[in-house]
C-alpha cells in the first residue's frame, strides 16, 4: 500500500486500523456526512499496509467456530434489571458475572457533548451507563489495544458492541496472535444501522441547548413500557422531557432511517454466521408465538453462536428469571436485522442531507424530507395486472411520514383468469379496511383514490373503529378521504354467489351442514366455497406454511369435488401488511378475511362466516376483551367482536352473515357427527402444530385436536374418525390431557363448553377435581404419570374386576400414584427384590393372597421380577401380564 491510499471505500468506522497502525498515523474523523472515517497522516504513515489488510471490510475473516444455525434463547432477568435495561436485562447478568470474575467489560457510554464511545468497565456502577440503547455510531477509540492488553494478562473480558466493531476486533486480535482464546467473550448487538452523533448533537443543541442537557435515555421503559419509541431527556435543570416517537424530530430521523450511514444498507454483518460468541437484541414479536412472554418489561432474544457462548450461558442461567430455549424462526423478519436484509433509504437521505448542507436546522430537514408530525398513508392507482395463469388487482401505497415504513410498495389480490369477473379495480372496499387498520396502527389518516359503498364507509368511520380501539386500546381513531362512493354501475350485473369458506373445521362445516347439505333456499344456499390464501393457515414465518397450504389445497379440492361446490382460490399479499408486528397473528387473521370477502363482491352477494365463538360464550364470558390487563395469556382475538363487527361489514352490495353464533362449539360438533362426510375430512388442527408428514392431517395432540376428539368421545362417536385423527394418541394421553383443560378452563370459553358439556351428559371421562389435584400433587415426582394412568384405566375398563398386584421400587410407584389419582383399589402388595432373614418377603406375601390370584385369568403386576416368580406361582391357565411391557408400547 502506498502512503495516504485510501483504506477502503465500504468503511464501518469500526477502528480496527487506528489501532493496529504501529506508527500511530491513523485517527478517526468525522466525513461531509458525519460518518466516523480513518484519516492517515502522511507524515507518519511508513506504507507498512497492516491498516488495510486487518480491515474487515476488505477481508472478512470467517467464524469458523460460529454456526450458520445458531441456538436461540429468550431471556428475562429480574423485573428490577428489566426495568433498567432496553429488553430483557442479559447485558446486565453477563457484564456482572465478568466483574464477579474480576474481569473488564467494554460497552458504549456517552462522553462529553454526547458523542458515544465504547469504554472499560471493572467495576459494577461503571457497567450502569453502558444500559440503554444508543442511537449514534460509538466510537471504538483504543479500546482494541486495552482489549489485548487485558488479555495477556490472563483476564476475563466481554465486549459489546455493533456486528462491524466486533469484526474488527477480531480481526485485530487476530494480527496480534490472541484471539483463540477463552477469556475472550464477544457479544454482537442486533444492529438497525449506526446514525451519525453529529446529527444527534445538533438536534440537542437546536432544541435543548446541549450545555443544558444533564442525560438521554433511549428505550426508557418508564415512559412507553418496553417500546423501540420510549424515549426521555433529562435536563440539569432537573426536569425530564419524554418527547413521542411521532412528534421528536430525532426518532422520526432515526426510525425513518434518515441518519444511518448508507454503508449499513449494505452490512454484511446481519447474516449467520453472526460475528460474537453472542448476539443480542430485543425479541420483538415473541408473544405472537407464545403470549406467555408478554408480561413483564422486555425479553431479549440471544444467540448462542458457538460452543464457548454455550458453556458460558450454562454459568450463568441460574441469574436469570426465565431463560428458555426456542426456534429461530421466532426471531427472524420481526422488525430485527437478523438474517434479513434491510430496506434502502437513498432518495430520502439525500434529500434530508441536502437540506442540511443548504442550512436548514435539524427539525426543518426532517419535516422537508418526511413531511409535517402528522401526514397520511395513501392508496391509490388501482389497477389490473395480467400473466399466463392469473389476473391481479392492485394498487400503490405509499407511507408519507415516518419513522415507519409500509412493508411493501403495493397491496394486491389474484384470481385464475376464469374468475376474472370476481375481482373489480374499482371496487375498494377491500382496501378501505386494510386502510384503515394501518391507519389506525401509525396513527395517520389514510386517503383512498378510489371508490367504495357508502354503507360501508358511514358504519367503519362511526363505529367500526370504536370497536378495534376497545378491543386494542393502541390503535388511534383517523379519519379516511375517498374519491366518492360505489353505484350500482360499478357492478356486475349477475351477483348470484353465495359463499362460505374453504375448510374443514368444526365451524365451517357446521355452516355447510346447515347452509348447503340441508338448506332448501336458493338465496341463502352455498353455492361456492372460497380459500383465502392471506396467512390464516398459519404465520408466515412458520416454515411450514406453505407445505401446509399445499396439503390443505389437496384436501379441499377432493373433499369439494366429492360434494359437487365451485372451489374459488384467492392470493394476496396482505399478510405482508397485516401479520408481524403491525398485528398479532390472531387478529390479523380475521382482517386479512374481512379483506378478501370484500374484494370478491363484485360477484358474490351473500357470504356466510362462520362464527368461533357462540353467542352463549360471549355473553356469559365476553367482557374480558374489554379488560387489556386480564387478556394475557387468554385467547382474545376479534372472533369475541365478530358478532357485532361482521354485522357492519356489509354493503349495498353483498350480506355477511355470521353463521354459527347461534350454537357452543359442542353443538356443532354433535350437528356435523350425523354427515358421514365429516368421517372422511375433519381437519380441525392448529396452524403449525401438526406433526405428520401431511401437515392437513390432524396431529390429535395440539388443544384443538384434543377438544374436538374429547367431545366426539363424550358423545361415542369417536371411533367413527378414524381416518381422521389418531386415536391411540388421543387414548394415551386422554386424562392427563383433560385435567390440563381442567386447570385452564377459565383461558377458553371453548374448554368451558367441552367441560359443561360433559357434566351434562355425566359422562364419566372426565377427572373429579379430586383427582385433578392428585395429578398435580404426583406430576412433579413423575413427569411421565399420564402413561401410567391411561394405561391403568383402560386396564381396569377392558378387564373388569381383574386383580393388580403392586411391586415396589420405581414402576411400581408409578402404578400405585396412578391408582390413587383414579380412585382405584389396590388388591396386592408384594415385593420380589428385598430378602429378610434369608426368607424372600414375596414368597410370603404369595401364599397370604393365593385366593386373590386365583380367582381370576388375568394378573397384572408390576416389574419382570415379580412377573417372572408369579409366572411360575399361579400354575397353568393364568396369564401373567406386565404393567411396565404395556406403558413401554
Amino acid at each position: 500500500m502506498k502512503k495516504n491510499d485510501v483504506i477502503c471505500s465500504t468503511c464501518t468506522g469500526c477502528g480496527s486500523c487506528m489501532n493496529i497502525c504501529p506508527k500511530n498515523s491513523i485517527h478517526m474523523e468525522y466525513d461531509s456526512n458525519g460518518y466516523l472515517k480513518p484519516i492517515i497522516d502522511k507524515e507518519k504513515c511508513i506504507g507498512c499496509g497492516k491498516c488495510s489488510l486487518i480491515c474487515p471490510a476488505n477481508h472478512k475473516i470467517q467464524s469458523k467456530k460460529n454456526s450458520k444455525e445458531p441456538i436461540c434463547y429468550a431471556i428475562q432477568a429480574n423485573e428490577e434489571i428489566r426495568m433498567k435495561s432496553s429488553s430483557g436485562g442479559f447485558f446486565t447478568v453477563l457484564a456482572e458475572h465478568v466483574i464477579d470474575r474480576r474481569g473488564y467489560v467494554y460497552g458504549a457510554v456517552w462522553c462529553d457533548d454526547f458523542q458515544c464511545e465504547i469504554v472499560e468497565a471493572s467495576n459494577k456502577d461503571e457497567l450502569i451507563p453502558m444500559r440503554l440503547s444508543k442511537y449514534v455510531q460509538s466510537k471504538t477509540g483504543i479500546s482494541f489495544k486495552k482489549v489485548a492488553k487485558r488479555l495477556k494478562e490472563k483476564k476475563l473480558v466481554a465486549y459489546f458492541g455493533l456486528p462491524c466493531q466486533i469484526a474488527g476486533l477480531r480481526a485485530f486480535l487476530k494480527n496480534k496472535g490472541i484471539y483463540e482464546n477463552n477469556n475472550l467473550i464477544l457479544i454482537d448487538l442486533v444492529c438497525f444501522g449506526a446514525p451519525s452523533d453529529v446529527y444527534f448533537r445538533k438536534y440537542l443543541e437546536e432544541e435543548f441547548g446541549i450545555s443544558n442537557v444533564a442525560n438521554v435515555k433511549f428505550r426508557d421503559k418508564s415512559t412507553r413500557g418496553w417500546s423501540p419509541f420510549g424515549y426521555s431527556i433529562e435536563l440539569k435543570n432537573g426536569s425530564i422531557i419524554k418527547p413521542l416517537a411521532e412528534n421528536d424530530p430525532y426518532q422520526r430521523a432515526f426510525h425513518g432511517v434518515l441518519t444511518r450511514n448508507k454503508i449499513c444498507e449494505n452490512c454484511q454483518y446481519f447474516l449467520f454466521p453472526r460475528e460474537g460468541d453472542f448476539t443480542i437484541g430485543d425479541f420483538w414479536g415473541i408473544q405472537e408465538n407464545d403470549s406467555s412472554w408478554v408480561k413483564g418489561n422486555g425479553t431479549s432474544v440471544v444467540l448462542v453462536n458457538n460452543e464457548k457462548a454455550k458453556t458460558f450461558l450454562s454459568d450463568i442461567k441460574c441469574s436469570f428469571e426465565r431463560c428458555e430455549q426456542v426456534p429461530l424462526e421466532w426471531c427472524m423478519n420481526r422488525g430485527n436485522r437478523i438474517n434479513s436484509e434491510t430496506r434502502p433509504s437513498h432518495i430520502r437521505k439525500n434529500i434530508f442531507e441536502n437540506y442540511l448542507k443548504n442550512g436548514s436546522t435539524f427539525r426543518e430537514a426532517v419535516e422537508g424530507t418526511l413531511g409535517g408530525s402528522k401526514q397520511m398513508i395513501e392508496f391509490s392507482n388501482f389497477r389490473k395486472e395480467y400473466n399466463e395463469k392469473s389476473v391481479k388487482v392492485v394498487c400503490d401505497t405509499i407511507l408519507y411520514d415516518c419513522y415507519e415504513q409500509l412493508p411493501a410498495s403495493n397491496l394486491w389480490i389474484s384470481v385464475d383468469l376464469k374468475y376474472e369477473k370476481y375481482i373489480n379495480e374499482n371496487i375498494c372496499d377491500g382496501y378501505l379496511i386494510a386502510a384503515m387498520a394501518f391507519g389506525m396502527y401509525y396513527a395517520r389518516d389514510v386517503r383512498i383514490r378510489g371508490k367504495v359503498s357508502k354503507r360501508l364507509y358511514y358504519n367503519l368511520m362511526n363505529y367500526g373503529q370504536q370497536i378495534l380501539i376497545n378491543h386494542d386500546p393502541g390503535l388511534h381513531k383517523i379519519n379516511i378521504m375517498v374519491d366518492g362512493f360505489l353505484t350500482e354501475d360499478d357492478f356486475e350485473e349477475k351477483r348470484d354467489i353465495v359463499g362460505s369458506p374453504c375448510s374443514f373445521g368444526v365451524d365451517a362445516l357446521s355452516t355447510l351442514h346447515d347452509r348447503w347439505l340441508f338448506e332448501e333456499d336458493n338465496d341463502y344456499k352455498v353455492n361456492t366455497v372460497f380459500s383465502f390464501n392471506c396467512g390464516t393457515n398459519g404465520s408466515w414465518e412458520d416454515v411450514n406454511t406453505s407445505k401446509l397450504r399445499e396439503d390443505r389445497t389437496s384436501l379441499w379440492e377432493k373433499g369439494f369435488a366429492e360434494l359437487g361446490l365451485q372451489i374459488v382460490h384467492i392470493d394476496t399479499n396482505i399478510h405482508q401488511y397485516l401479520h408481524g408486528k403491525m398485528f398479532a397473528y390472531n387478529d390479523a387473521m380475521y382482517l386479512s378475511r374481512y379483506f378478501c370477502i370484500l374484494n370478491i363482491q363484485s360477484r358474490v352477494k351473500k357470504y356466510y362466516i362462520p362464527s368461533e365463538y357462540s353467542y352463549w360464550d360471549i355473553m356469559n364470558y365476553g367482557e374480558i376483551p374489554f379488560r387489556p390487563s386480564e387478556r394475557v395469556g387468554k385467547m382474545i382475538t376479534l372472533g369475541w367482536e365478530e358478532p357485532i363487527f361482521v354485522s357492519l361489514l356489509s354493503t349495498e352490495h353483498i350480506e355477511l352473515v355470521l353463521d354459527g353464533a347461534q350454537y357452543q362449539r359442542t353443538a356443532k360438533t354433535e350437528r356435523i357427527s350425523e354427515w358421514d362426510f365429516t368421517y372422511r375430512y375433519l381437519n380441525v388442527c392448529t396452524p403449525g402444530r401438526q406433526l405428520t408428514g401431511n401437515l392437513s392431517q390432524n396431529c390429535s395432540l395440539c388443544p384443538k385436536c384434543s377438544y374436538t376428539m374429547l367431545c366426539l368421545d363424550i358423545m361415542g362417536k369417536l371411533e367413527l374418525y378414524k381416518d381422521v385423527f389418531n386415536l391411540q394418541k388421543y387414548y394415551a394421553n386422554r386424562f392427563i390431557t383433560i385435567c390440563e383443560m381442567i386447570k385452564n378452563k377459565n383461558d377458553d370459553a371453548l374448554l368451558i363448553d367441552v367441560i359443561n358439556y360433559a357434566k351434562e351428559k355425566k359422562s364419566d371421562i372426565i377427572p373429579t377435581d379430586q383427582q385433578v389435584r392428585k395429578l398435580y400433587f404426583y406430576k412433579w415426582r413423575f413427569p411421565d404419570i399420564g402413561l401410567y394412568i391411561d394405561t391403568i384405566r383402560e386396564i381396569y375398563k377392558n378387564n373388569n374386576g381383574r386383580k393388580i398386584l403392586w411391586g415396589t421400587g420405581m414402576v411400581g410407584s408409578h402404578v400405585l400414584a396412578a391408582l390413587d389419582i383414579l380412585d382405584l383399589r389396590i388388591d396386592a402388595v408384594v415385593d420380589s427384590d428385598v430378602k429378610k432373614q434369608g426368607k424372600n418377603i414375596f414368597g410370603y406375601m404369595i401364599s397370604n393372597y393365593k385366593e386373590i390370584m386365583m380367582d381370576n385369568d388375568i394378573i397384572f403386576v408390576c416389574g419382570s421380577n415379580i412377573l417372572k416368580e408369579i409366572s411360575k406361582d399361579v400354575g397353568n391357565g393364568k396369564k401373567c401380564i406386565d404393567i411396565f411391557k404395556i406403558i413401554q408400547k
